[in-house]
């Protein structure tokens, strides 16, 4: 389908710096976001009822983690204000995400990412990410034994630490997500990848140490053009 952004009024307000959203039920719908400092919008404490749609998040210039990690996001759920959480019904539908740039950087990491999930520890249920266009991904470079990558799409499994170091606890895994109908292109870095879905060690007593990722997933009719 043709994403929402294209039949937004052109005098609908311009966002310069992000949007943070922490709370439930909150939805934007038709505004531009722009923003030098790393994420367009950024979700933090695992809030649930989330609308992210018919929006242009373009122009999101990387940030730094200290200096060893150099990073841009479009949309980026990354859930470091919240422990052991469950954040149900996020969706992301029917934006562009276009010209997410970092600058070259002797790091060790240098990412820039259209749409990321981080869990930190939180269980995710029902996210939906559908009928985006991202384009124009594009890192610079790291340092020689660095390593900078873009990527369109990337869903994390994140595990929380148990107190005693040696085992993963059982939160932090996204259930019943959906990736569906989006358009991903111009990715330029090296190390490119369209759609990542990554798994995390757990450590229930059930299945301890094995590799697992999100459970119950959809990925489907999505157009991928490097």
């Amino acid at each position: 389908g043709t994403p929402g952004y294209e039949s937004r009024p052109s005098n609908e307000a311009v966002i310069q710096q992000g949007v943070n959203i922490s709370a439930d039920e909150v939805t934007l719908d038709g505004f531009e976001v722009t923003n030098n400092g790393g994420n367009g919008f950024k979700l933090s404490v695992a809030p649930s009822d989330v609308v992210i749609t018919n929006n242009r998040v373009v122009d999101i210039a990387g940030g730094t983690a200290g200096d060893q990690k150099a990073f841009a996001n479009g949309i980026n759920l990354q859930f470091n204000k919240a422990f052991k959480e469950t954040s149900s019904g996020i969706e992301l539908t029917n934006n562009e995400i276009a010209n997410v740039t970092t600058e070259d950087m002797d790091s060790y990491s240098n990412d820039a990412i259209g749409i990321q999930l981080l869990p930190r520890g939180n269980d995710v249920e029902d996210l939906r990410i559908a009928d985006n266009v991202i384009r124009d991904v594009e890192p610079g470079d790291a340092s020689d034994n660095g390593r900078a990558e873009a990527r369109g799409i990337s869903v994390d499994t994140q595990f929380v630490d148990q107190p005693n170091g040696d085992t993963r606890g059982n939160y932090g895994q996204a259930t019943n997500l959906t990736i569906q109908n989006n358009e991903i292109y111009n990715l330029t870095s090296e190390y490119s990848r369209a759609i990542s879905v990554f798994e995390d060690k757990d450590g229930s007593s059930n299945n301890p140490g094995a590799n697992i990722g999100p459970v119950n997933f959809t990925i489907a009719s999505n157009t991928i053009d490097r």
